[in-house]
């Protein structure tokens, strides 16, 4: 058996070794209240820090579709972005959520680059003070 393994590795025959599939637990509680947070305007960036020492960073993005009760996995980003009014927001770390309808800004003057200034200011303000806002966030998650 030794001569077998031996002449398989001298003649570059790889040998496999099956791979384990590794699942990360974090304790992302909706309940947990939120020690500190960031968003800047113009940016898309906002961050949130979770009693139990947990960061949770997202963006706020804004796009042309029209927002529900229920967190979506795609948005609609086919028009140019100064024509988009809706923001959606996401957690990409440490886990990636759906996105999750924020508000509709209707404002004739600003428009979009309103959406834009305003977004992930919106997503970090629901974050922090609406607990119902991060249980959808939590709702669908991935890495």
């Amino acid at each position: 058996m030794k001569k077998i393994f031996l002449i398989l590795t001298m003649a570059g025959v790889p040998i496999t070794v099956p791979v384990i599939a590794a699942q990360k637990c974090i304790a992302l509680d909706a309940n947990l209240a939120v020690t500190s947070s960031y968003a800047e305007s113009y940016e898309t960036y906002w961050s949130a820090t979770l009693s139990n020492g947990i960061k949770v960073e997202g963006d706020g993005i804004c796009s042309d579709s029209v927002g529900g009760t229920t967190p979506v996995k795609q948005l609609d980003l086919s028009s140019p972005d100064i024509y988009r009014s809706h923001c959606w927001c996401r957690i990409f770390s440490p886990a990636v959520s759906y996105w999750v309808y924020t508000f509709w800004l209707e404002d004739a003057d600003g428009g979009a680059s309103d959406c834009r200034d305003e977004c992930s200011e919106h997503c970090r303000y629901y974050f922090v003070n609406d607990t119902s806002y991060r249980v959808k966030m939590f709702s669908q998650l991935s890495d």
